[in-house]
C-alpha cells in the first residue's frame, strides 16, 4: 500500500518498478500508461492508486489519444508527499504536465 507521509521512494520502486519518467527537481516519479494497458493496471490501482500489487505494463500505444500518469511526489524525507492519477492528452508535453502538477499546491 502506498500511503502519503509513510511510504518511502524505495518502497514505491519495489512495488511499482522503475518509473516511466522522473523529475529530480520536483522529486516526482511518473508512471505512464494508456487504455491498451488498463487491464494490467486494474489490480495494481484498485483503490485510486493506493493499493499496489503486481507488475505494471507501461508500454504506450502511440495511436491512443489519451494517456494517464500516476504522479508520486516525495518530501525531503523521501516519503510520499502526495499521489494522483492525471490524464495526459497525446499532444501534451509530459515534462510540462509533471511540472504544472508539482508546482500546484496539494489538495487538502
Amino acid at each position: 500500500m502506498i500511503r502519503p507521509h509513510v511510504t518511502t521512494n524505495h518502497e514505491v520502486l519495489s512495488a511499482l518498478g522503475v518509473p516511466s519518467m522522473t523529475s529530480v527537481q520536483h522529486a516526482v516519479f511518473a508512471y505512464r500508461w494508456n487504455e491498451s494497458a488498463t487491464n494490467y493496471l486494474i489490480g495494481a490501482f484498485a483503490v485510486f492508486g493506493l493499493i499496489c500489487c503486481g507488475a505494471i505494463d507501461t508500454r504506450l500505444d502511440p495511436t491512443t489519444e489519451i494517456q494517464y500518469m500516476l504522479l508520486i511526489q516525495f518530501d525531503d524525507r523521501d516519503t510520499v508527499a502526495r499521489i494522483e492519477r492525471v490524464t495526459l492528452m497525446k499532444w501534451q508535453n509530459s515534462a510540462r504536465r509533471i511540472k504544472e502538477w508539482a508546482d500546484r499546491p496539494a489538495d487538502r
